[in-house]
């Protein structure tokens, strides 16, 4: 066995801190690239391709997630399914094709993260990319809640306007409402009754004593 010098290791360095770093990562839509793929044979005897994802954000940067795409299986509907679900990764690279899994490497895009729920009590959930698009047209931080709109008051309800003095009314001074009372009709003056009775009996110049 080969000897290890340990005399410069120091297992109180922050860099060896607990994290989270095995915590799922929440569900949504993140930026990452693959960093790995190869193909790998199934305990079933049929081929699947495995990649890592390597998150580059717009949160949880540097966190990977593993996924497979059934390449080659005995269930035709799996295989067919895999094979779609590959071509929909390649679309989203911008590839029209590819020539080897090279291709694949190091090419942004955005991925959707999923929750696995695991059947089997011995394993954990896992984390899953289940979706796949373009960069930037959905890694919009739409896996943080956003906040929620504060309920909007009524509006008040307007008030109508009060009619507009003219100016000629308002500069004219108020006076007091007469209350004098408008003289009655008067009757005939004794003068005026002779005269009209004079008029109405009309005597001729005969019977005037001189």
């Amino acid at each position: 066995m080969s000897f290890i010098d340990f005399s410069t290791f120091d297992v109180n360095a922050t860099e060896y801190d607990e994290d989270s770093s095995f915590d799922l990562v929440p569900a949504g839509w993140y930026q990452m690239f693959i960093s790995k793929a190869e193909l790998r044979q199934t305990k079933s005897g049929g081929s699947m391709i495995s990649v890592t994802y390597d998150i580059t954000g717009p949160t949880h940067q540097g966190r990977k997630v593993f996924g497979n795409f059934n390449w080659e299986n005995a269930n035709p509907v799996a295989q067919e399914i895999g094979r779609k679900q590959f071509a929909q990764q390649v679309r989203a690279l911008g590839l029209p094709g590819i020539q080897s899994l090279d291709d694949l490497i190091n090419l942004p895009f955005d991925g959707k993260v999923g929750i696995q729920r695991s059947k089997d009590p011995q394993y954990e959930d896992s984390n899953r990319v289940t979706a796949f698009a373009a960069a930037g047209s959905k890694s919009d931080g739409a896996q943080v809640a956003q906040p929620v709109a504060a309920p909007q008051r009524p509006a008040p309800v307007a008030q109508s306007a009060a009619p507009a003095k003219s100016s000629a009314s308002s500069r004219a001074p108020k006076h007091p409402a007469s209350t004098k009372a408008a003289p009655a009709a008067r009757g005939n003056m004794p003068w005026e009754k002779a005269t009209t009775d004079a008029n109405r009996f009309n005597p001729i110049d005969d019977d005037i004593p001189f």
